[in-house]
């Protein structure tokens, strides 16, 4: 695939952002290497392991941005099990994510795609509170996709868990 000759050194640029799921599994069957191959656009990473939506916050402007180069910015939000496992509702990690994707659009991003928090059997067990919770979280994504462009981490890469909601 070739990019278009437009302004910049970049056409595009996929940002990633969010929790371990970026990181997970290692090179080169991690996230990033497969969509950098799948789409042959440049890929960087601001994820940090283990951090809640709420606990990347705070280091929004030295870790995000500098990571919006190109002449179209993609943030790709891949995260919320820390968040899940914290306590908050749906309805709050829905309204956390909602405003540090408005602060990255506000600063950068020409595109948001917030995916789906997969299930995950070693986080919450099928079924159980953790994973409905899960799953009304992904219902409200769903829900305002003209807002926050909603993906599934299997769809873009072609392996992961189903989406079920």
């Amino acid at each position: 695939m070739t990019q278009a000759n437009v302004r910049g050194h970049e056409a595009v640029r996929l940002v990633l952002d969010g929790q371990s799921y970026n990181n997970w599994p290692p090179a080169p069957s991690d996230f990033r290497y497969v969509l950098r191959n799948a789409l042959a656009v440049p890929v960087s990473n601001a994820s940090l392991d283990g951090f809640s939506w709420t606990n990347l916050t705070p280091s929004i402007a030295t870790r995000l941005y500098p990571h919006f180069v190109a002449d179209w910015n993609v943030h790709v939000l891949n995260g919320g099990q820390g968040d899940l496992v914290s306590g908050a509702t749906a309805a709050a990690i829905y309204a956390t994510l909602s405003a540090y994707a408005d602060n990255a659009r506000a600063n950068g991003a020409d595109r948001i795609v917030a995916l789906t928090v997969m299930a995950a059997s070693f986080f919450y067990p099928t079924g159980g509170a953790l994973d409905l919770k899960r799953l009304a979280y992904n219902a409200l994504l769903v829900a305002d996709a003209d807002r926050v462009a909603v993906g599934q981490r299997h769809v873009l890469t072609g392996r992961g868990n189903a989406y079920a909601a």
